[in-house]
């Protein structure tokens, strides 16, 4: 066998180990944290019925808690749910067949002590765990009840069955460069190979930010750049379910939430109105009254926004010109401009395609970034330039040769802190003292549900700069995945 095969071969094995470990590694990490996403989904719903259902219990609204568990038991993951008063007899049950039947945990009840859940898990098969969750009803004086809900793994892990496909075939084509770039340059690649196989190890270990920094033109370059984009892909995947999980609680939180808060604010309302008027001449009760309206007129706006962010949306492709829905924003934010003393600069770039979109959901993003910079503009001079060109050196896109469309604005006002730049994009973070923290979060969710980008650069005290990457060509999504909650 001649050296050059052999070194070869000595340079595949690091390779195809790596690999494999990588392979295996990200599929239990993938099905690791679906089931730790279903167990925290579990939490969350036992911990919301618990807290929910008290006065229910208290006043023996049954009809309420029926709704409770018909609500949480749609959700596809949900086995069941039931209800027990104290002495463990059922009250309410998604099968309402069980009504009245006595439960036995089977566990100590002390464990439930302190507000504690208790959380048993079976395990059914290799592709379904079922989990039992138990938490107490408890007031700050009594154990009221208790609620039991079990949930089945198996749909999270038929999903992530398909994902470690998608990485299998992923590290297949890294192998397969490998093993070209070892047959024709064993000789110059045996040193950038050695120190691929150290990261992939590294990243095999859970470090995926780990920086795979060879740089090559060869069958390594393409190896590498396989590693890097299968690295990258597998945390975009586990980031993304993280925060479609985290929306889809708060989707159901928020009509729990909104349900609860709504029903006494209008009465609030109403007394203080009343009083403002029994009582015209007392300036302490016209005060305080006025305090009161004000701050319920701030939540129910809160409350309004909340739900917007939280509600599916539904979109209408349809080809449009960017540089025209960017005039018709500016010709609607143009009195609020003015009233702002802000100048606007425009350089849009003429004849550029359409691109598959819904006007009316990018009118909205264009809109919140304009409004964003002139409550940005600080003490300064306010000005804002919006950009519009064809990005022709995006050939690393999905959409194959069509070029990205790419959406500026760059903001000269006070931009944003570096020890803020990670969570602009996070629901309900804010920095503005009115606000409710939806706007960007509402924006970044728009763009990706059209297949394209936002993102955004900036120097404190300076500048700041969103752009928005859209595609030509029609490979954009129907509409938003959708969490669907009656409000009961």
């Amino acid at each position: 066998m001649k050296l050059a095969t052999r070194f070869a071969i000595a340079i595949t094995i690091p390779i195809l180990l790596s690999s494999s470990i990588i392979i295996a590694f990200s599929a239990k990490q993938e099905k690791d944290t679906m089931l730790s996403q279903i167990e925290r989904k579990g939490r969350v719903l036992s911990k919301v019925v618990a807290m929910s259902s008290i006065n229910s219990l208290l006043n023996s609204d049954f009809e309420t808690l029926r709704r409770y568990c018909e609500t949480v038991v749609r959700d596809q993951d949900v086995l069941s749910i039931a209800i027990l008063d104290n002495n463990l007899v059922v009250k309410m049950h998604s099968n309402l067949n069980k009504l009245g039947e006595k439960v036995n945990f089977g566990f100590d009840m002390n464990l439930l002590e302190n507000n504690k859940s208790v959380i048993r898990v079976k395990r059914y098969s290799s592709s379904e765990y079922v989990y039992d969750i138990v938490d107490p009803i408890v007031t700050s004086k009594q154990v009221l009840g208790y609620v039991q809900i079990f949930l089945s793994s198996k749909n999270v892990l038929m999903e992530a069955r398909k994902t470690n496909r998608g990485i299998f075939l992923i590290g297949l084509l890294a192998i397969l460069f490998g093993l070209g770039g070892a047959v024709f340059t064993a000789g110059q690649i045996s040193k950038p190979i050695n120190k691929l196989a150290r990261i992939a190890k590294e990243i095999s270990h859970g470090d995926l930010n780990r920086r795979i920094d060879i740089r090559s033109g060869d069958e390594v370059g393409v190896l590498a750049d396989a590693f890097r984009q299968m690295t990258l892909n597998l945390k975009r995947h586990i980031e993304s379910m993280i925060k479609t999980e985290r929306l889809a609680i708060i989707g159901k939180l928020s009509l729990v939430v909104a349900h609860e808060v709504r029903n006494p604010m209008e009465p609030i309302k109403g007394s203080a109105k009343l009083l403002s008027t029994l009582y015209k001449d007392d300036m302490t009760i016209q005060k305080y009254t006025g305090i009161i309206e004000e701050e319920i007129n701030r939540l129910s706006k809160f409350l309004d926004g909340f739900l917007e962010f939280a509600r599916p949306q539904q979109f209408n492709f349809k080809p449009v010109d960017i540089n025209k829905l960017l005039k018709d924003v500016l010709i609607l934010s143009e009195q609020y401009i003015m009233e702002n003393d802000f100048s606007v600069e425009e350089e849009l770039q003429p004849g550029l395609p359409k691109v598959n979109a819904d006007s009316q959901q990018l009118k909205q993003v264009f809109m919140n970034l304009i409004l964003n910079a002139i409550q940005a503009k600080g003490n300064k001079q306010g000005r804002i330039k919006i950009r519009s060109y064809r990005d022709n050196k995006d050939n690393n896109s999905e959409n194959g040769d069509e070029k990205a469309i790419i959406i500026e604005f760059i903001d000269f006002g006070t931009g944003i802190r570096e020890e803020d730049m990670k969570n602009i994009f996070e629901p309900f973070f804010t920095t503005k003292k009115d606000g409710t923290g939806l706007g960007l979060s509402t924006c970044l969710n728009i763009i990706e549900q059209h297949n394209g980008e936002l993102t955004v650069e900036s120097k404190e005290g300076e500048w700041t700069i969103f752009k928005i990457k859209l595609y030509n060509e029609t490979n954009t999504k129907e509409a938003l995945s959708e969490v669907s909650i009656n409000e009961g």
